[in-house]
């Protein structure tokens, strides 16, 4: 269990590292409980994939009321996007 948590922390991490170097300065997600980025995952995620990317769906609601939407990587790329695993972007 504590693999696995350590696993989707780092996971999370690195997606929240990803926007930054992507935004250089400073990223927005959520304003006013309003949000134009969504969480990406493969058409087919592993297991590991879909829980980080529903655990990092859970706490960003917590923190600021905004559900992001868990969308696949088959939608067409956008520019506001967390990407979770192995995506094709």
């Amino acid at each position: 269990m504590k693999h696995l948590f350590l696993s989707l922390f780092i996971t999370a991490m690195s997606c929240l590292a990803a926007i930054s170097a992507q935004a250089a300065s400073k990223a927005t997600i959520v304003k006013n409980s309003k949000s134009n980025y969504r969480i990406v995952v493969a058409a087919n995620p592993e297991p590991a994939e879909k829980t980080a990317a529903t655990q990092l769906q859970k706490y960003i609601s917590q923190i600021t009321g905004c559900t992001l939407p868990i969308v696949p990587d088959a939608l067409p790329a956008t520019k506001n996007e967390i990407l979770i695993g192995s995506t094709n972007r």
